[in-house]
């Protein structure tokens, strides 16, 4: 007969929102600084909404990212005018691929190695930081999966 193992976890999750632009350069912040330990981020989600919506975030991420040296990987719906207007630096640590489905989509994800980073985009912006390992272990699941497929 199998014994049953209870999984415990010794990390408390934490779940926090954030509201408006200010709260979206708040929640960039705090997953960059997560980012830097493993120099490594991923994101998949609706980028041209993310752009048009909060444009100056954005482009606080890309030079933090860009300062920092944190290498991205991301799956979004295109990457619209962000090559055009980013440095070489910046291409040189980021590698995007596209999945037209994501248009459809009023959030951006982005993934670090214990924080999950949700942008909604729509109506009254906000977004949602979970800080658990095992979820953010999930999502860089589930983007793995979304990668292999995108184009």
């Amino acid at each position: 007969m199998l014994k049953q193992q209870e999984l415990v976890s010794e990390e408390k999750p934490e779940v926090s929102l954030f509201q408006g632009k200010k709260g979206m350069a708040a929640i960039m912040t705090i997953l960059l600084n997560d980012a830097e330990k493993k120099k490594e981020v991923l994101g998949y989600g609706n980028v041209s909404l993310s752009e048009k919506i909060i444009q100056y975030q954005s482009l606080y991420w890309r030079k933090t990212q860009l300062e920092k040296k944190i290498y991205m990987r991301a799956v979004s719906d295109s990457m619209g005018d962000i090559e055009h207007r980013s440095p070489p630096e910046w291409k040189k640590l980021t590698q995007v691929r596209t999945n037209n489905e994501f248009s459809k989509l009023n959030v951006y994800v982005i993934i670090t190695e214990n924080l999950v980073g949700e942008f909604i985009l729509a109506g009254e912006l906000f977004a949602v930081l979970k800080k658990n390992k095992d979820l953010a272990d999930k999502e860089r699941y589930n983007f793995e999966k979304m990668w292999k497929v995108a184009k």
